[in-house]
């Protein structure tokens, strides 16, 4: 059985030419907001502590861990490394490419840090936009400090999700629920709608709806605070399904 830590439409692809060539398969997320597979495939729903990930990848013979998750959930890569190195389960990780070079833009300037981008959305007067997720909203908004009355978080359509902006203190009026990827002129059109100056995103790429994020700043001049993907070492790493797919053929004689 393989096991793909998900949360990310390269897992979701991946699911399904698991499921179309008769791969037995175990998809994990921490949410719950995903599509339907067939009955064949087993979900798991919440976070993943060492032991828990450990004694399942034994408990249910796992026979290869493939990383699908967002370029910049670090913390779950890492973990899935070292488990898998602890039990000598092969790892592979899925992670869609970067865009060729999004500085070119004139309005996308490329940060490293939360705090950098909350020192740079506080300079230019209006709405600043977050797009970065929950998990670093807290941050976002101890930087912010009094432009925290100008924050429009876009999150999840979850209830933990809102409840995080709710309890940040962000105005009702400024949580944004939604699923994406969206389009450039969604964009465009919530950057008008709010009176956004500003976007605070990460390097998600194209998958992750980043052309249209730039495009949608270019067309509206708002200016883009890029938070740059953490450089980690993988043993080894693909860039899309199909290639995983040829990987896992290769490098798993019993599939």
């Amino acid at each position: 059985m393989i096991l793909v830590l998900g949360g990310t439409s390269e897992a979701r692809e991946l699911i399904l030419l698991c499921v179309q060539h008769g791969i037995p398969v175990m998809y994990t997320t921490t949410t719950r907001i995903m599509d339907e597979f067939a009955p064949t495939v087993e979900c798991r729903v919440g976070q993943l502590s060492p032991q828990t990930f450990q004694a399942l990848i034994i408990e249910r013979r796992i026979a290869s861990v493939v990383d699908a998750t967002h370029p910049f959930a670090i913390n779950i890569s890492r973990l899935a490394m070292d488990v898998c190195n602890r039990t000598k389960t092969p790892y592979l990780r899925l992670e869609r490419e970067t865009l060729a070079q999004p500085a070119i833009c004139r309005h996308v300037h490329q940060i490293e840090t939360v705090e950098e981008a909350a020192s740079l959305a506080c300079e230019t007067s209006g709405g600043i936009l977050s797009v970065i997720g929950v998990r670093k909203l807290p941050e976002l908004v101890t930087h912010l400090g009094n432009r925290k009355s100008d924050l429009f978080a876009r999150v999840l359509p979850v209830v933990k999700s809102i409840a995080t902006c709710d309890q940040l203190g962000i105005r009702p009026s400024h949580i944004i629920g939604m699923r994406g990827p969206f389009s450039a002129e969604f964009d465009g059109l919530l950057i008008r709608e709010f009176g956004i100056t500003t976007m605070i995103a990460k390097e998600s790429g194209d998958r992750g709806g980043l052309t249209a994020k730039i495009t949608a700043c270019e067309n509206t001049g708002c200016k883009l605070l890029l938070i740059v993907r953490p450089a980690i070492q993988y043993p080894y790493q693909v860039s899309t399904p199909v290639k995983c797919m040829a990987w896992l053929k290769a490098h798993l004689k019993n599939l």
